[in-house]
């Protein structure tokens, strides 16, 4: 994420980060779905919660 992330502010772009499958994930202490723009999530019920 944070070379998707120096691409993006070098070029001036948006980062949608899909974290459907990552709740409660983190990266080196940052949260999945906080990293871009905004992050989307899925509570689908066959997604792998558990």
């Amino acid at each position: 994420m944070e070379r998707i992330m120096e691409i993006a502010e070098k070029h001036d772009l948006r980062v949608i980060e899909d974290a459907a499958q990552a709740l409660g994930a983190a990266f080196k202490g940052k949260k999945a779905g906080s990293f871009g723009f905004t992050g989307i999530f899925s509570f689908y019920p066959a997604k792998v919660l558990n």
